[in-house]
């Protein structure tokens, strides 16, 4: 039996998954498996080839029947099903570790004689877009400190339940305390909640939905202040998708496991757009599930959707229309004044996609044509404190140096 299972669900990016295996390959510790579990729809995307080049018996890859069409979160659950190892975890494609990072969640978990769970967060790597196909971009790392701290699994359900200032991430973008996406968990736990409820993942958002079933089955938890994970944002993800997209909404709901009828029980019913009113679906139905009275707050989460409501495009007025309904219904129901959902602007849009790009070219600029030597001072002092580092490739970034950096 592996010590860890690491699960990289994937559809159609070969070339991230390229990236993700050279970390994992990389290791200094060495008791672990990988499930690529790959869901394409085009054999010539397929990134089986990709695997078989490492000639790493550590490295499984696997199929999924291509019928019936599993979406992302039945993509998630294949995987579990070859996972041998005592923690199981799951990686984005779109992900990759510093090559200690497995080594750093080891000696956590001696230290801490085997918790239930284990959490973390994840740097970032933007790539250039710049340069059409390029792999070059800038690594926005965090020291590493080698510390955690042991957290009540209680606490974290009613910190997800609130919904700060309407947001249902944590700072850097992390789902927090409780997802399988940077987050390892015994396999025992998770073979109990597949035997109570039938599967894991059975919600909107794998990495979103299942934290607080999981959380309601550990007793022990810690949460690792090392960024273990680098992400890689890209802007053909799902997620971006169908936060920005009615239609997308739609017929990612009803790809979703759970279906829309999930949205029953959303702080606003049936209201399609928004990850934070499904999310909010996905903890509630959680908390039904449990058979708990707790639910999301419900002001924070409304909050949360007129903020993210302004990011949406309705391919038809009709769409605008019926979403409008919805929330007028519910602020009917709960005696509060109604809010029309905003209309997107395609000049504000356009605006910030400007303002980033350009943010994007000087960043670039910087690491690319300031010689090394000038870089930290002139960083220190206009820039950021944060450790920066610009790589022609990811794959240049896995190794941190002697300083834990």
């Amino acid at each position: 039996m592996p010590f860890f299972s690491v699960i990289i669900p994937t559809k159609a990016r070969p070339a991230m998954v390229d990236i993700a295996l050279h970390s994992l390959h990389h290791q200094t510790f060495s008791d672990f498996e990988v499930i690529v579990t790959d869901d394409y729809d085009d054999e010539a995307l397929s990134c089986k080839p990709i695997v078989e080049k490492y000639q790493d018996e550590r490295f499984v890859y696997v199929h999924p029947p291509d019928e019936p069409v599993l979406g992302m979160c039945g993509n998630w659950e294949y995987g579990l099903q070859f996972a041998k190892g005592r923690y199981i975890g799951f990686m984005q494609d779109k992900m990759y570790m510093y090559a200690e990072s497995l080594q750093s969640l080891h000696t956590c978990i001696m230290q801490e004689e085997f918790p239930d769970m284990v959490n973390w967060g994840w740097d970032f790597y933007d790539l250039n877009t710049k340069d059409d196909g390029s792999l070059g971009g800038v690594l926005y790392r965090q020291d590493w400190t080698g510390t955690w701290e042991q957290r009540e699994p209680e606490g974290e359900i009613q910190k997800k339940l609130e919904f700060s200032q309407g947001n249902y991430q944590f700072p850097g973008g992390i789902p927090g305390s409780g997802s399988l996406l940077g987050g390892i968990i015994k396999n025992e736990i998770l073979q109990r909640v597949k035997y109570r409820y039938g599967n894991v993942f059975n919600f909107f958002n794998p990495d979103y939905g299942p934290p607080l079933l999981l959380l309601s089955e550990v007793e022990s938890l810690i949460f690792h202040h090392n960024h273990l994970f680098v992400a890689i944002p890209l802007q053909s993800s799902e997620g971006l998708r169908h936060s920005v997209s009615y239609e997308a909404a739609c017929q990612f709901q009803q790809l979703s496991p759970c279906g829309v009828e999930r949205l029953q029980y959303a702080t606003v019913p049936y209201l399609r757009i928004t990850n934070t009113n499904m999310i909010s679906a996905d903890y509630n139905y959680t908390m039904f599930l449990l058979g708990r009275e707790d639910r999301c707050q419900e002001e924070n989460v409304l909050c949360g959707i007129l903020r993210d409501a302004a990011s949406v495009r309705y391919e038809q007025q009709e769409y605008y229309e019926q979403e409008n309904a919805s929330l007028k219904k519910f602020c009917h129901d709960r005696g509060i004044p109604f809010v029309a959902l905003p209309l997107h602007s395609e000049e504000a849009s356009s605006q910030s996609s400007t303002e980033s790009s350009l943010k994007g070219y000087l960043k670039n600029f910087f690491f690319k044509y300031i010689p090394r030597r000038f870089q930290p001072s002139l960083r220190n002092h206009f820039i950021s404190h944060d450790h920066w580092l610009y790589c022609h490739s990811p794959k240049e970034s896995i190794i941190r140096d002697g300083k834990g950096r």
